[in-house]
């Protein structure tokens, strides 16, 4: 939303804060001292900001309890070691029969199973290329019992294939390895596989080797072979079947694959279950057939697949040393965390936003290095499918058009917000430089990332607020500094709005604001008037309106300062009211408005104006709740026509409600009236360019033209500015257009009016 926070002090004339943190630029005086208005127009909301806010809470919901799973499964995971549930390394030793028994009765033959086979049969060895916990290690043993007549062998995942002898392989044997990834494993070529292929044939026995770094298929030649997951449906059936065979109700295995198939099944398993999140639903479904839990109890045990998972991802870093292997593997973690927080934004601000976090965490455990980046991008789809994630068509709104740019999204929207509480409550030292990184990303130019980054941050605060009060909150709601904004009180205001969601800090977070309202400096009473233009504010609007009413015209009380000493505070409440208003609370905000215009208070009637002056820069496209809000405190709420998105707002509200058409004119007659009114008459005048190019949006311009005249000086006003805009040297309003503007001025004489 608003780049709230200025680079320089809050003095008469506020230079713009693009620099920092992006945004919209806060507005500037020239030479008023009194005014709001004589400010002239800033920047409007962006259109993707309300698309960005709702997404991210939606996604982000502190009302949603993740919980860490424990692993007590039997019969769990996509790996030889189905025992463990989940990817532990391959520990030498023969493969016990009852496992090859287990994978025989269960196994579903993946896409290139043959050719799989084939390979093995003719070369004696096989490197199946596919991600963790994709099903691989299965379809490798699977392959070496069908080849090894049971006979199968797990060998050292460290142990040197380039230096391997005969007789380290028994006869007729099969053999299972995972490519090591260590800095001190140099790459297997294909001339390495060609004399470890000879041995395994003189000793008539088999290898499967599992790889997945895709980057060094090449090398490999021949023996490279995809190896993609089970299809699901099928993977399910066959576990299914497998463990109900020896029942006696011979239907049981169908009603439990159509249970499957129920939609509050399918939704707790996710969209895109790897195979042991899969075998993990058969068991929970055979032992509900079986009447040993319920159907909660499986819906239960298939959402505890989300953290498990993300366990899973973040364990190796306890172990994590220093070396190219550490480098990737805090990388992809730095990723994942990134797009935790950026989850369904474009490719190079995720793919950015990870780099960055991934050398902070780098930094930490080498705290003098300067670490470099690869130039490469060959492990990008690598990493992008280990941490469950895809690409998506997307697109970015650029004021009235949208252009279409590629996003990437975890595939199970639970991820982000499983991430964000395993890390932050799981990793107590990745805090820091994740703290850093938030800071620094709330400084980003785009508001898809420092949006994004302020409501996920929100949620880190809700799970430990009072570590975050401090080391978050409070330092982006700090003073400004003399030479640059140390805090970023927009950025404090999201935190808060976010947190508050969850009933245990909301209290906690209500007290906090009113203290800071009464008795903060002027940054953090700019804090409490961003966050209740929020959802938060809407909790009670009239509590809430009440409280931007004081903060926006203190000034007036105060007898030491000058007006433009709170410029920003006012600021700030002016954009929170147009926010509420455009969140649906379009009545209490025009309601309060009419009041405050006739309370006889400068500083109040400068706040109505300014608020005005922001309404008139509102489009249809900014409305939030798909253009759905109430016109009047007691009635039915209404919707805004599509085809009217590129109308001005407060236009199209009076068009489609006569009842607002007198507040509407009044407010915008007093605005007009009033001695900063340029900025006005400039959106007023983009108002017309709009009816110039849509004759709907004339018609209703026409019609609402003559509300805003009750005196001759009035008419005079709208004459000047039709006049202005006529003569404008660079694209002058069509002649016609004018002339309707024109008659709808002079239509409605004002003493007709007063009569």
């Amino acid at each position: 939303m608003s780049g709230d926070d200025a680079t320089g002090s809050t003095g008469p004339s506020l230079p713009s804060t693009t620099a920092e943190g992006g945004g919209e630029s806060n507005p500037t005086t020239e030479k008023s001292t009194s005014g709001v208005l004589d400010s002239g127009t800033t920047k409007p909301p962006e259109p993707d900001e309300q698309k960005i806010y709702q997404q991210v809470r939606q996604n982000l919901d502190p009302a949603v309890s993740i919980h860490e799973g424990h692993w007590r499964d039997t019969v769990v995971g996509d790996q030889f070691n189905v025992f463990a549930g989940r990817g532990l390394p391959l520990l030498p030793g023969p493969v016990r029969a009852e496992v090859l028994e287990w994978i025989r009765e269960r196994y579903a033959p993946v896409a290139g199973y043959d050719r799989m086979r084939e390979t093995l049969a003719e070369r004696r060895l096989v490197v199946l290329c596919g991600l963790p916990e994709s099903g691989r290690a299965t379809t490798a043993l699977h392959l070496l019992d069908w080849s090894a007549a049971g006979k199968v062998s797990r060998l050292d995942s460290d142990e040197d294939l380039k230096s391997v002898q005969e007789k380290d392989f028994e006869r007729e044997h099969g053999y299972l390895a995972e490519l090591a990834d260590t800095d001190a494993a140099p790459a297997l070529a294909e001339k390495h596989l060609d004399r470890l292929s000879d041995l395994l044939r003189r000793r008539d026995s088999f290898c499967v080797l599992l790889s997945a770094d895709g980057s060094q298929r090449e090398l490999l030649g021949g023996y490279a072979v995809d190896c993609p997951p089970p299809e699901p449906d099928t993977l399910l059936a066959r576990h299914v079947r497998a463990a109900v065979r020896d029942e006696e109700d011979d239907g049981l295995a169908e009603r439990l694959l159509d249970l499957a198939a129920a939609p509050d099944v399918k939704a707790a398993l996710g969209p895109a279950p790897v195979p042991r999140e899969l075998i993990r639903l058969a068991g929970l479904l055979v032992d509900y057939g079986r009447g040993s839990i319920t159907l909660e109890d499986v819906r239960d045990g298939c959402a505890q697949s989300v953290p498990r998972q993300v366990s899973v991802w973040f364990s190796g870093l306890r172990e994590v040393g220093r070396g190219a292997s550490a480098d990737r593997a805090l990388r992809l973690a730095g990723f994942r965390i990134a797009l935790a927080f950026l989850n369904n934004s474009p490719v190079h601000l995720v793919r950015e936003a990870g780099e960055s976090l991934g050398e902070e965490l780098m930094k930490t455990i080498s705290p003098r290095r300067t670490p470099g980046r690869t130039l490469s991008a060959d492990d990008a789809d690598g990493g992008l499918l280990a941490s469950r994630a895809r690409i998506v068509d997307g697109g970015v709104s650029v004021g009235e058009a949208s252009m279409p740019v590629e996003m990437i999204e975890f595939a199970d929207d639970r991820f982000p917000q499983a991430v964000l509480a395993h890390v932050w409550l799981s990793h107590h030292n990745m805090r820091e430089p994740l703290i850093r990184w938030i800071r620094q990303q709330s400084r980003h130019p785009s508001l898809m990332v420092w949006m994004r980054v302020a409501l996920a941050a929100g949620l880190l605060c809700s799970l430990d607020f009072p570590y975050a009060l401090n080391t978050l909150i409070e330092h982006e709601a700090s003073a400004l500094g003399k030479k640059k904004a140390k805090g970023q009180p927009r950025i404090a205001a999201l935190m808060l709005d976010q947190a508050a969601r969850d009933d245990r800090v909301r209290p906690v977070i209500l007290e906090l604001l009113r203290a800071w309202r009464r008795h903060g400096s002027e940054a953090k009473r700019r804090t409490v008037a961003g966050t209740l233009g929020y959802e938060l504010g809407l909790e009670s609007p009239d509590t809430t309106l009440e409280e931007l009413r004081i903060l926006g015209s203190t000034w007036e009380l105060d007898r030491i300062s000058s007006p433009e000493r709170h410029l920003l505070l006012v600021w700030q409440c002016r954009r929170s009211l147009a926010r509420l208003f455009c969140f649906g609370a379009a009545g209490t905000v025009l309601d309060h408005l009419l009041a405050w215009e006739n309370a006889g208070r400068r500083s109040l009637r400068e706040l109505v104006h300014g608020t005005i002056l922001e309404l008139c820069q509102l489009y249809v496209y900014h409305l939030w709740n798909n253009g759905t809000f109430a016109a009047a405190a007691d009635r039915e709420r209404l919707t805004l026509p599509s085809r009217r998105r590129h109308w001005p707002v407060l236009l199209a509200l009076q068009d489609q409600d006569s009842t607002t058409t007198r507040p509407i004119a009044s407010l915008l007659m007093s605005a007009l009236r009033s001695s900063g009114s340029g900025g006005i008459e400039d959106v007023l005048g983009d108002w017309t360019r709009v009816g110039e190019r849509d004759p709907e949006c004339l018609d209703a311009l026409c019609r609402f033209l003559s509300n805003l005249v009750e005196n001759a000086g009035d008419r005079q006003r709208l004459h000047h500015i039709v006049n202005r805009i006529r003569r404008h040297w660079a694209e002058p309003l069509r002649e016609e257009v004018a002339a309707r503007l024109e008659m709808a001025i002079d239509g409605n004489p004002y003493q007709e009016q007063a009569s």
